[in-house]
């Protein structure tokens, strides 16, 4: 199980959106299947030492049965379009193997082989940006488009190309993780070594998510540690805002017309997902149900506006179910910890990051969300953090 874990890691670091496919075969789904089917046996094993587990796999298992056979199938979605968004969420049965690999193996063996991968994949990042955009060689950003889009033929996910203002972009969805992995470096004490490094890694993928939640985990690290800098902190960040905003069309970070495009879509979203709400207002239209705007038509379920969409989904019974499986998970992290300040930061990243990009409800997001909730799961009854100490150099 540990070999097919390191597997998925480097999948899922290097391998783009969706991953690589073998004679048709999704690896990622292989992989992710294979360690869900493999934990099951140690569960039902240890079933009465480990009642959480089953309590657990039974209510994931009852939550897609719901909202991804009942109610679609009541409200007249697609089958395929149920099924394509399921599969997704489906991921979060890896709670369970992450879970075992963790606490037999150590949180520290699989962190360092995640932050390895991470560090190769930000420094290839950075190079393609420089390469794109200092040296001007785009050729060198397209060939990594072309790249990611011809493994699946699809450019779901893949936001890898010039903008309107003329510089070049390097993102595709599943870098999430360098924000994600300042959590880390940032959790006792501020790293401004790595802090620095990820803030060009953040930088090249062009996405203001990532830099406002850069900007909120450095910030939040400084303040614990120094609450002095409280108040000159907050100055420099309005300064810089202020700045950024007036000089906006001068910067070449992002094109001014695509980014209020952007906004504007995200408000006729907005609308249209909660006209579907109104439409289903107890138990939402299911998942796999789109709106009348339609975001993607290779992923017409898919919206930028992930909580909105799925309080559309899941209606106001679904998302009471979720959101308060989310509480009481955090508050029993912050019980356990005294770090209860990393705690809160990790999830206001994951929050901001998620709100208003489709960054969450894919194989990527839901496999991350599973192993940060398993990292929180496999630590010792001591009231010790969620993470472990500062890593080694």
């Amino acid at each position: 199980m540990s070999f097919v874990a390191i597997a998925l890691i480097v999948d899922i670091v290097f391998l783009g959106p969706l991953g690589v496919r073998i004679y048709g075969i999704p690896v990622r789904h292989v992989l992710i299947a294979s360690l869900v089917v493999i934990s099951i046996v140690p569960t039902i094993g240890q079933r009465m030492k480990m009642t959480w587990q089953v309590l657990l796999f039974l209510g994931i298992g009852l939550f897609l049965v719901i909202w991804g056979g009942i109610v679609p199938q009541t409200t007249g979605v697609q089958l395929k379009m149920t099924l394509a968004e399921v599969q997704p969420i489906a991921a979060i049965f890896l709670i369970l193997p992450f879970y075992h690999l963790l606490r037999y193996n150590g949180a520290e063996f699989y962190l360092k082989i995640a932050r390895r991968c991470i560090f190769v994949m930000a420094v290839i990042v950075i190079i393609v940006w420089f390469a794109s955009n200092v040296f001007g060689n785009v050729g060198v950003g397209m060939a990594m488009r072309k790249f990611y889009i011809s493994m699946n033929d699809t450019e779901l996910g893949v936001y890898i190309g010039p903008l309107g203002d003329g510089s070049f972009r390097v993102m595709l969805i599943n870098f999430i993780m360098f924000p994600l992995i300042l959590c880390y470096y940032n959790w006792e004490d501020t790293d401004l070594g790595w802090s620095a490094f990820y803030a060009l890694a953040i930088f090249a993928t062009g996405t203001r998510a990532f830099l406002g939640v850069w900007a909120l985990i450095v910030g939040i690290s400084l303040l614990r540690r120094r609450p002095a800098l409280a108040v000159p902190l907050l100055v420099v960040v309005t300064g810089v805002a202020f700045a950024y905003m007036g000089s906006m069309q001068r910067l070449r970070v992002f094109e001014v017309g695509s980014e209020l495009g952007a906004t504007s879509v995200r408000y006729l979203q907005y609308f249209s997902l909660m006209q579907l709400f109104w439409q289903y207002p107890m138990f939402g239209a299911g998942l796999g149900a789109n709106a009348i705007l339609i975001r993607s038509v290779d992923a017409p379920y898919s919206y930028e506006l992930t909580y909105v969409a799925l309080l559309a989904k899941l209606g106001i019974v679904g998302s009471g179910v979720v959101v308060s499986t989310l509480v009481m998970w955090t508050s029993y992290l912050m019980k356990r910890t005294q770090n209860w300040t990393s705690i809160l930061s990790l999830a206001a990243a994951i929050f901001l990051m998620t709100s208003t990009n489709p960054y969450l409800i894919n194989l990527v997001g839901m496999t991350i969300m599973a192993f940060v909730i398993a990292l929180g799961a496999q630590g010792d009854h001591r009231r010790t953090a969620l993470l472990p100490g500062r890593p080694q150099p």
